[in-house]
Formats: structure tokens, C-alpha cells, sequence
């Protein structure tokens, strides 16, 4: 799932990126928490070997923690950031999205890290 995970990010980046040329820079900040989750999943796999010694769970239930500490930073975030949004429908409309969008990759990920 690590070429997934870059490339959630990279076509998040890329959004990023037509909103900063459209000049609509506060949407550019406010999608940037849909790349936390990926990268907490990046990361989790060298970091979970590092920690498993010290902790009570195996390598895939210390993944798994990672996973779900990355879904719970990623929706702070997403609630933080999406006051950037003026408008309250599409603030709304946004965060059903994208929450959506984070709880779904997170179960995804996890049962990969299960399986």
C-alpha cells in the first residue's frame, strides 16, 4: 500500500496546486490534512518495527495504532483547516467529504496491515 499512500499524496499536492494557481489559496491549505493519513502510513511500517520492542502489541497492531493516530490527526485538522472555508454549506459539504474520504483509506489500510 506504500504506492498508494505516495500517491494519494502526490494528487493531493497536485490539487494543492490548481488552487494556489486559481487563487483560491484558503481551499490549497485546507486540503493539505488529506495527505496526514498516507504519510502516518508511510512511516508506520519502519516505525512500528523501532517501537514494537518497547510496547505490548505486535508489529501489525502497532501499524494498526499508527494508522488510527494518523485517521484521528488528519480529522483534527480537517476540522481546523476547514474554517478557511466561508461559506457553511460548503464547509459542510467538505468536511463530509473528506472525513468520508480518511475513514475509507483508514479502513483500507488497516486491513491491509490485518492481512
Amino acid at each position: 500500500m506504500l504506492v498508494e499512500c505516495w500517491s494519494v499524496i502526490l494528487i493531493v499536492l497536485a490539487i494543492c496546486v490548481v488552487y494556489l494557481k486559481s487563487h483560491r489559496n484558503q481551499y490549497a491549505f485546507t486540503v493539505l490534512p488529506l495527505c496526514i493519513l498516507p504519510f502516518a502510513h508511510i512511516i508506520g511500517g519502519p516505525l512500528s518495527r523501532w517501537i514494537h520492542p518497547y510496547v505490548p502489541l505486535n508489529h501489525s497492531e502497532t501499524a494498526v495504532v499508527i494508522d488510527l493516530l494518523g485517521l484521528a490527526l488528519a480529522t483534527l485538522f480537517l476540522g481546523l483547516t476547514s474554517k478557511n472555508i466561508r461559506s457553511k454549506k460548503a464547509r459542510v459539504g467538505f468536511l463530509i467529504c473528506c472525513t468520508l474520504f480518511d475513514l475509507i483509506l483508514a479502513a483500507v489500510l488497516v486491513e491491509s496491515n490485518i492481512v
